[in-house]
This record gives C-alpha cells, sequence and structure tokens, in this order.
C-alpha cells in the first residue's frame, strides 16, 4: 500500500534480525502518493530529526496519506517527527522497538505512537 490509498500493502525495507531498511539522519523525508506506506528506520548510532514533507503534484496537495514509521534501531536512539509542511512543528517521537501511525489530514501531520 502506497502512502496514498487505503488498499494494498508495499514496504521500504525488511525486517527481521540484522535486517532494517533505510538508515536516516537528520534530514527531510519527503512523501509523495507513490510513497510506501511502511517505513523501517534505523538511526545509525544517534538521535535523529526528521522533517516529514508532503510534496505537492501540480501545485495540489493530495487531500490524505498514513505511514507507519518503525524505529529498528539498535541502540536506544530516537526518531523526533517534525511537520515540514508547518513551520517544521515537532509532533511525535519513535523510541528504539516502537512505530507511529503518522497521518496527514491534508494539511498538517499528526502522529500517535507505542511510546511516551
Amino acid at each position: 500500500m502506497t502512502a496514498g490509498t487505503r488498499q494494498y500493502q508495499s514496504s521500504s525495507g525488511a525486517t527481521g534480525v540484522g535486517n532494517v531498511g533505510k538508515t536516516v539522519g537528520t534530514e527531510d523525508f519527503t512523501v509523495t502518493e507513490a510513497t510506501d506506506k511502511y517505513q523501517y528506520w534505523d538511526c545509525g548510532g544517534a538521535n535523529r530529526e526528521v522533517d516529514i514533507i508532503m510534496s505537492t503534484t501540480d501545485g495540489v496537495t493530495v487531500g490524505f496519506a498514513e505511514l507507519w514509521i518503525a524505529n529498528e534501531s539498535d541502540g536506544a536512539e530516537t526518531i523526533t517527527l517534525a511537520d515540514g509542511n508547518n513551520s517544521d512543528n515537532v509532533f511525535g517521537t519513535i523510541e528504539q522497538n516502537f512505530r507511529a501511525h503518522l497521518v496527514w489530514d491534508g494539511t498538517s501531520w499528526s502522529a500517535s505512537t507505542g511510546a511516551t
């Protein structure tokens, strides 16, 4: 499933012992309608702040998207999520071995996570 659909499944990376997906830095992560809905991220040795940006297509902003991001770091590393569409406002954190459900409502991102 891609970020802009509510059917099917697709994922970036794979889960399992020693097999993680994208290594994230402190960076921007641009989401389009075609972005894989399930993301498996490794912080690569340090806490990270990632700006989640919903892109526009021909000037039109997508009205709905959702992502599941898993923090598969092998150390106590936290991913901080910032809304790149709204002044980089922090809207969630993902601690090691937890995941977050992100929702784009057409104007901003929100998240629910399994950690405090």
